[in-house]
């Protein structure tokens, strides 16, 4: 017997009664030191489910889908965070929301390039904060630092008590940021002989330096 707007009004409510949720939350990103943040693709085919949208993120390009984003405590591997956005929306946007709803201070944020932009990077670094982020191949940074590859220090990363390898690397300050550029030697040397392999072979496409 209830009318529309009657229960408009009720699921309008009942939306917007979060005050519990949020503290909850915000009490789980307060005992966390470092914070790590993904994306994650639904897909969906739900007609009448308004966060349904086409997106090319999932397996099949322009498939319904909606973008699940998480952020996780590392200490403990346990989540700290999760909302749904619309399918079309990228992640650089999604980040946003998370960001201006809660208080992040003093955290340390480990994010993939699809974070990347210059206002999520000034949110990364305020109350404290500070970020890892990778850089893409066509970002101006990182073809900045791989102009010159020559290393100034290095480091040995091993990977259990019988195998690892020998990382070199250089850093660039620039302003509050550090760009900075890693070289596995084993798997660069890996990549070596297989290009020089295919040279030898003639393969197409392989060519000399210079």
């Amino acid at each position: 017997s209830m009318t529309d707007e009657h229960i408009s009004d009720l699921l309008d409510g009942l939306g917007r009664r979060t005050g519990k949720a949020d503290g909850f939350i915000q009490g789980l990103i307060d005992s966390s030191k470092m914070i790590a943040v993904d994306g994650h693709v639904i897909q969906s085919e739900s007609e009448c489910n308004s966060l349904a949208d086409f997106g090319n993120k999932y397996c099949k390009p322009s498939s319904p889908q909606m973008n699940l984003l998480c952020a996780y405590d590392i200490d403990s591997g346990s989540p700290v965070y999760a909302d749904i956005f619309e399918g079309g929306l990228v992640d650089s946007k999604s980040v946003e929301d998370m960001l201006s709803r809660y208080a992040f201070r003093n955290k340390l944020f480990v994010v993939d390039s699809g974070f990347y932009s210059k206002d999520n990077l000034s949110k990364f670094t305020e109350n404290g904060c500070h970020y890892i982020i990778p850089l893409r191949q066509n970002f101006t940074e990182c073809q900045e630092m791989t102009s010159d590859l020559e290393f100034q220090g290095d480091f040995i990363y091993k990977t259990s008590s019988k195998t690892g390898t020998e990382i070199k690397y250089k850093a660039k300050k620039d302003g509050g940021h550090v760009t900075i550029l890693f070289r596995d030697e084993s798997e660069n040397l890996n990549d070596r002989v297989a290009y020089r392999s295919l040279l030898d072979a003639g393969t197409d496409g392989y060519t000399k330096e210079e």
